[in-house]
């Protein structure tokens, strides 16, 4: 299937070859040498003139589309000029659809470039869930690092300043401090679990964990 731009050139040839047998035709500047020089913008608007004055209209893309199939009936007993007036037609539907294609392709393109985003953003997440877990446990804290560091950036991402109002003051809010071991016995009674609540939190912020940069 033919481009929009050979139909064009096709069509500007054939006009440009028969202006001199279209009386007060409006007048054709671009001389359609190679399609590769052939100017586009210019030989678009000179053929709309040229097929609007074949028609008896003032701008054939004024029209509708049916108004205007209807008129190249006009063109019944002259096949000639009948089948310029349908290279036009043809020539706006295909370019049309090729504007529609590349609409798709940079929906699509940049589509992919929001998964890629993220893809990205969600690594960067897991990272920053890894690491202050692993910062949790090498200070020997009884909570699980992971899932307040997962917690948090949760409560982050939708209430920032909560989040690290939170951190500070209560951390044990996104994970709970663990007073009893897998077996049940007791490692912390209720005061030690507070206390080491708050010396959590003080820990935490010393981590200076600042999200904001990469995840808003």
């Amino acid at each position: 299937m033919k481009t929009s731009r050979e139909i064009l050139f096709d069509l500007y040839c054939r006009l440009y070859e028969n202006r001199a047998v279209i009386p007060n035709a409006p007048t054709m500047t671009v001389v359609p040498t190679t399609i590769e020089d052939f100017d586009m913008v210019r030989g678009r608007q000179e053929a709309k003139k040229l097929v609007s004055y074949l028609l008896g209209v003032e701008d054939i893309e004024a029209l509708s589309f049916d108004d205007g199939i209807q008129l190249v009936d006009s063109y019944q007993e002259q096949p000639f000029w009948r089948e310029l007036v349908v290279a036009w037609f043809d020539f706006v539907v295909i370019e049309e659809s090729e504007v529609i294609e590349v609409d798709r392709r940079q929906l699509k393109s940049e589509m992919s470039d929001w998964v890629d985003f993220l893809d990205a953003r969600d690594e960067l997440k897991k990272a920053y869930i890894r690491g202050i877990a692993s910062a949790v446990r090498s200070e020997g804290f009884h909570v699980d690092g992971e899932m307040l560091a997962r917690n948090y950036v949760k409560m982050f991402l939708t209430d920032e300043e909560g989040a690290l109002q939170t951190l500070e003051t209560n951390p044990a809010f996104f994970a709970p401090i663990q007073t009893h071991d897998a077996s049940g016995k007791q490692i912390l009674t209720q005061k030690e679990a507070m206390k080491e609540n708050k010396k959590l939190g003080k820990f935490l912020i010393s981590l200076k964990i600042d999200l904001k940069a990469h995840f808003n």
